[in-house]
């Protein structure tokens, strides 16, 4: 495996250190695309219980909760208030299983050796797993709707993009060199992928459907 694309060398971050632009700027209309995917997918699959990695803003846990759906969070930032304290590396620690995992917009905050790790982590609590990583490639997208017709929504990604990061908090983002890479890892841990899906106006993202292999 091609662990090159990942390695790209970023200065310690967290957080604490972003600028109040970008956290303001945080929940914005392509945010609330990603939200209304996690949700779309975890009310078709109707777990009984859910692990959700990296609180965030904490919208997608709290509208699942509200929504009767028993939901577990986890964050290794103590400030956000989770209910376990605990890296994403060392996840298994937390001593219970789980229908669902939810990781969305985590994976690409630590390197790709301990992305593998993570993964492996996640198959031994939970029996399914969402991930979502930006992806930074090109893609063309299309969004029409004609009376009476159901609206149509097409991504094409396109075999061209960026091995550079959009946030000095990534350690890497999914792009056409590494994408084979990044899926490999998931069947390495015991995942098999389910569904791969980019949503219209947040194609800048890519979601995964998993499920622990046999």
């Amino acid at each position: 495996m091609n662990e090159k694309w990942f390695s790209m060398p970023i200065d310690k971050f967290t957080v604490h250190q972003m600028n109040e632009e970008i956290v303001e700027s945080y929940d914005s209309e392509f945010r609330f695309q990603s939200y209304w995917k996690q949700i779309e997918w975890v009310q078709a699959m109707k777990p009984k219980s859910i692990l959700y990695v990296g609180v965030g803003t904490g919208f997608v846990p709290e509208y699942l909760k509200k929504k009767g759906f028993s939901v577990t969070t986890a964050d290794f930032d103590e400030k956000l208030k989770p209910d376990h304290h605990v890296s994403v590396t060392e996840i298994s620690t937390i001593g219970k299983s789980f229908d669902l995992a939810m990781v969305c917009e985590v994976l690409e905050h630590i390197s790709f050796e301990d992305m593998q790790k993570a993964l492996v982590e996640l198959s031994k609590i939970s029996r399914a797993l969402v991930v979502s990583v930006p992806e930074n490639r090109s893609k063309v997208w299309l969004n029409a709707k004609i009376p009476m017709l159901p609206e149509i929504r097409w991504v094409i990604p396109l075999p061209f993009g960026s091995e550079a990061v959009t946030s000095p908090a990534h350690f890497w983002e999914l792009n056409p060199k590494n994408e084979r890479a990044f899926e490999q890892a998931m069947t390495h841990a015991g995942w098999k992928i389910v569904q791969k899906e980019r949503v219209v106006k947040l194609a800048t993202h890519a979601y995964y459907r998993l499920e622990r292999a046999p």
